[in-house]
């Protein structure tokens, strides 16, 4: 090559002339982006659109506050209130969007969704009420309120830009939760229509009428939550359907005959209703209580949960609560009385108190507590797995019971010990064990019934409605509009619960592309 300045011949990639010593370097024009990075620059952020359940939870006072104290301390207790939201969400699966100052906003339903988001995001709400109310930092004692809103929404990589996006929902029910929020008295939780509708029975809710929120054009029903839902009113949520049932007229003769050979012969049957989600399996349980109850049946209900403290293993404790007469909410002095009614009724042995303290996960008393830190593992748990089959065999003796477990599937070990002795027990007395459970992962299999004796399984699959069958549930939510009916038939493929969701989202005017 040679030098721009004098033409002398210089060596390729030289940096300077050694005739002149021009400088050889030159300005290149800037190297063009690839169209693989254009694309990547160009590319809108990553979103979809899924339904969520969003809360806005707020600190009470926290203006006032800010001119009272420094701000040190104030950074203090909002990091505070901050830990006590990542502690008790997390177990829930729920999402912490964004820590805004003194409130803050949580998903439920993003980046995982579940069928129980509207459950788990109220279990969390109540949760917080108790935990940030614990809380003393600085000296001062925090208040909250709490607004929770359910409805489609667009989720993801939104706001910011393609090399630094954020993670946001746009729409409606973000706008809605901070709007009831705002109307929540402090420590109290207010919840949309969606939400209610999707915990109806799970939860204790007052009315709170129609209200006028800013920026919504005519009024919102709004419900305060109160507490957890008493049993009565779980069986009533599961009774009583917002759709007609349609169909299942097989399963229902058995079940019915399940009951009434328990009521004539005093011996019961193990039964396990199977099927996918929202493919009805509640619908049926809830039929099979009704018919329970108003043949002189005690029903009691468990769930078996996929998230927070109670994961795997809470619906034996359900059980064993409402058997005794008790609530989650019964207070200490209360649950001792209970356990003097169980011992004076013969519902349990005097040494198995210690079991039954176990099973309801409450303290051992002073006197119990060196027995029971002395026994190991497995002395509990067949101590605990010998007082819950005790306490059904017994209390059937005054009244004919049916035991309700829920989602089986995300059963842990114990669980599925306490469900194979329970299974054995009905078959000697006057009590009928139902479980409900998804297909997959089946933990109800042979290895499983092998571990209850001779007792066989009675197990109901329950597939998709029939195109008949649909259609009617479809005429009696949607009416005479047969293109419609036909429609929402065709994308819901036969789930009940589907069909519904669609039905009830076409007469809204929210669905999409029908």
């Amino acid at each position: 090559m040679k030098c721009p300045s004098c033409s002398f011949d210089v060596v390729e990639g030289s940096k300077f002339c050694a005739e002149c010593g021009a400088s050889l370097l030159v300005d290149l024009p800037p190297k063009a982006p690839s169209v693989s990075k254009i694309a990547s620059l160009n590319r809108a952020p990553r979103a979809e659109r899924r339904q969520l359940t969003v809360m806005f939870c707020d600190l009470v006072g926290s203006t006032a506050r800010s001119t009272t104290m420094d701000p040190e301390d104030l950074r203090d207790v909002i990091a505070a209130f901050h830990n006590v939201i990542a502690e008790v969400v997390t177990p829930y699966d729920g999402y912490v969007a964004q820590y805004l100052g003194d409130g803050v906003l949580i998903y439920f339903g993003y980046p995982h969704a579940h069928d129980s988001d509207a459950e788990r995001a109220i279990r969390v709400a109540l949760a917080l009420i108790h935990e940030v109310g614990e809380l003393v930092t600085h000296g001062v004692r925090l208040d909250i309120r709490i607004g929770i809103a359910t409805g489609p929404v667009i989720v993801g990589e939104i706001i910011g830009t393609a090399k630094s996006p954020e993670k946001s929902a746009i729409g409606e029910t973000p706008n809605l939760a901070a709007r009831l929020q705002a109307r929540a008295e402090p420590n109290t939780i207010v919840i949309a229509p969606t939400t209610y509708l999707l915990t109806a029975g799970l939860f204790d809710c007052r009315d709170l009428g129609q209200q006028h929120l800013k920026g919504f054009n005519g009024s919102i029903q709004a419900w305060q939550v109160t507490g957890p839902g008493a049993i009565k009113e779980r069986f009533d949520a599961l009774r009583v359907g917002t759709a007609p049932l349609v169909g299942r007229k097989v399963e229902l003769a058995q079940l019915g005959a399940v009951l009434q050979s328990c009521r004539e012969s005093g011996q019961g049957r193990a039964i396990h209703i199977r099927g996918e989600a929202g493919i009805g399996k509640s619908r049926m349980l809830g039929e099979l209580l009704s018919d329970a109850l108003r043949t002189g049946f005690a029903c009691h209900t468990g769930q078996v949960l996929d998230f927070g403290s109670g994961a795997g293993h809470d619906a034996i404790r359900s059980i064993a609560r409402d058997i005794v007469g008790l609530t989650v909410a019964t207070d200490a002095e209360a649950v001792a009385a209970a356990i003097d009614r169980a011992i004076l009724s013969d519902l349990l042995a005097r040494d198995d108190i210690v079991f039954l303290n176990d099973l309801l996960d409450v303290p051992q008393p002073l006197d119990l507590r060196a027995v029971f830190d002395a026994m190991d593992n497995n002395t509990r748990t067949a101590g605990n797995r010998r007082t819950m089959t005790q306490l059904v065999s017994r209390a059937s003796l005054t009244q004919p019971r049916v035991l309700a477990i829920e989602d089986v599937h995300w059963s842990d070990r114990t669980t599925l010990a306490h469900l194979a002795g329970l299974a054995s027990t009905v078959a000697g007395c006057r009590a009928v064990l139902v479980m409900t459970s998804r297909p997959e992962p089946d933990l109800l299999d042979q290895a499983w019934r092998a571990t209850i004796g001779p007792m066989p399984l009675i197990t109901l699959d329950i597939g998709p409605l029939r195109p008949d069958e649909a259609t009617a549930l479809a005429a009696a939510l949607l009416g005479d509009n047969k293109d419609l009916v036909d429609r929402c038939v065709a994308r819901a493929t036969g789930n009940p619960l589907f069909l519904e969701q669609l039905a009830r989202n076409t007469a809204e005017g929210a669905i999409l592309g029908i």
